[in-house]
């Protein structure tokens, strides 16, 4: 039958070592959600979490929330790898709660928990920061949900989304969208388009596209499936350098694009080409446009 539920919650700090939850029969296990500022599972480094489906949550929307590290932090809600580890036979791991405006971090360490764990959810949150070490890859399939990880982290209620050290890629599939902040961080990242089928539209002044709120520290842009992908240049004079007869190309030597049909530019335009653009559609604003040179 159902095993229930069991809330174990503090004001502050909670410390296990060993938290076991059956139903009134015995045999299956119950669902166990801890509660609290700090969670200390692992404070005598022989503890166990065995329940159906664990639920980790902050007393206080606002608190930051570390998964994967090897050390607690100074402050914020830490679940450590040897947390991780402690999980012997639950059915789902969720971080987290859907009102949260709480910064959620994913450790490198993470990664090496992948197959000795079940699947992270986490409910909610401002930010995802994504793990440094590994080129994340956030697929975003609705509103502020997706997965990353190869699907071993999955999450909703996401308003911001922050990669790592290394070169990651913001893939929007379906009615995936992001209402803040898409930020690459370091490394070389991209947003990427190319499943969609609608057309999509980037604003440089403003570091606006399509189905996001605004993103930064972005290095490469692909277009949809589309033929009308478009880009504006900024308010100043930009540089677009077309590099082939796909559509490919950069913007200023630091932007670059592919599948993207549509350039346009509200102020001035110097332009070079190592090739045709195939669309032959660029819509020039009131100022001057240089054309320097056909590479």
């Amino acid at each position: 039958g159902n095993a229930g539920a069991v809330v174990i919650t503090a004001q502050h700090e909670l410390f296990g070592n060993g938290i076991y939850a059956f139903s009134n029969g015995g045999g299956n296990p119950a669902d166990i959600s801890l509660v609290g500022d700090r969670i200390n599972i692992t404070n005598n480094g022989t503890a166990f979490l065995n329940g159906r489906n664990i639920q980790f949550q902050a007393a206080t929307g606002y608190q930051e929330i570390n998964i994967g590290d090897t050390l607690r932090s100074p402050s914020g809600l830490d679940i450590l790898e040897s947390d991780l580890a402690a999980i012997s036979s639950a059915r789902s791991l969720r971080i987290g709660r859907a009102d949260s405006t709480s910064t959620i971090n994913l450790k490198s360490s993470l990664i090496s928990s992948v197959g000795n764990r079940p699947q992270i959810e986490i409910l909610g949150g401002d930010r995802i920061v994504g793990p440094d070490d590994v080129e994340n890859v956030f697929r975003i399939t609705g509103l502020g949900s997706g997965e990353l990880l190869n699907s071993e982290v999955i999450f909703s209620d996401i308003k911001n989304l922050s990669g790592g050290s290394q070169n990651d890629s913001f893939e929007f599939i379906s009615n995936g969208a992001i209402a803040g902040v898409i930020e690459g961080a370091a490394g070389t990242d991209t947003i990427d388009y190319s499943i969609l089928n609608s057309a999509v539209n980037i604003d440089l002044e403003n570091q606006q596209a399509s189905r996001l709120g605004n993103f930064d520290t972005i290095e490469n842009i692909i277009g949809s499936r589309a033929n009308n992908d478009s880009i504006i240049g900024s308010n100043g004079d930009d540089i677009f350098q077309i590099t082939d007869g796909n559509n490919n190309g950069r913007i200023n030597e630091g932007l670059s694009f592919s599948a993207i049909e549509i350039l346009v530019e509200e102020v001035g335009m110097i332009f070079s080409a190592s090739a045709a653009y195939p669309q032959k559609n660029l819509q020039i604003g009131p100022l001057t446009v240089a054309i320097v040179e056909t590479l």
